[in-house]
């Protein structure tokens, strides 16, 4: 195999992991903050939900993008012929994170995007109406952010 070449049998975090994870914990530590610090990253909450919606997006368009990589490959071969084809061996590909997994991913991501969203609500650090159109670029639910804020 050249250099340049990378064996898809390889056991490799996939890049949903690499962008998600960070940003789940990246969250999940800025939900965490005191008042005053939080309301920094509140002045930045559009940044930081565009960067959600990326990451939503990139899970849930994982199956699409795998099943592209396959047929890449089998058009790859086809034209290359088998013996040039740096995928030659018999083990099928195989997704590098399983539904399971990216469901509970894309959980984990929402919950701490929730939690965030919630924070900068209820500290007052952002509008009702701001709140609702983040809710709504994220599909998540806010009401319930709503009714706690007068709790």
């Amino acid at each position: 195999m050249g250099e340049n070449c990378v064996d898809s049998h390889n056991s490799v975090m996939p890049y949903v992991d690499d962008i998600t994870e960070p940003l789940i914990v990246t969250l999940t530590q800025t939900g965490g903050l005191p008042a005053r610090q939080l309301a920094g990253h509140a002045a930045n909450l559009e940044f930081w939900v565009g960067e959600v919606k990326h990451a939503i997006d990139v899970i849930d368009g994982y199956g699409e993008r795998f099943k592209k990589l396959i047929d890449g490959e089998r058009i790859a071969a086809e034209r290359i012929g088998p013996l040039f084809h740096p995928f030659r061996t018999q083990r099928p590909v195989r997704p590098g994170i399983g539904d399971h997994e990216l469901k509970e991913l894309r959980r984990r991501l929402t919950d701490s995007a929730h939690h965030v969203l919630g924070r900068c609500y209820r500290e007052g650090f952002v509008s009702e109406t701001e709140i609702k159109e983040y809710g709504e670029r994220l599909d998540l639910d806010t009401r319930e952010l709503k009714r706690k804020k007068g709790s």
